[in-house]
């Protein structure tokens, strides 16, 4: 994941602490409506991954958040962006 080599290359050591915000951003082939709570149900494999990637100590620290500018269309390359952001605790 490129995410996780940019933090090794800037040092960076993850979160172990506090909430992380998740601001999925998509990229469809098309322009046909989806269910966007499968979608972010869909991610659970990625919060996963990165929790043992060593990016959060817990994925229970991840906070979902809409991509307030909806899907883009990317007709030969479908994937999703994760922008991750520390907050304050809620």
């Amino acid at each position: 994941m490129l995410a996780i080599k940019a933090m090794r290359e800037q040092k960076h050591r993850g979160w172990e602490e506090g909430k992380v915000r998740v601001i999925p951003h998509w990229y469809f082939t098309d322009r046909r409506q989806r269910d966007m709570d499968n979608l972010s149900a869909s991610l659970k494999a990625a919060f996963d991954g990165l929790q043992d990637a060593g990016v959060v100590k817990n994925d229970n620290q991840f906070i979902s958040w809409p991509d307030t500018d909806g899907p883009t269309i990317s007709k030969y390359n479908p994937h999703v962006i994760l922008e991750l952001e520390a907050i304050a605790d809620l």
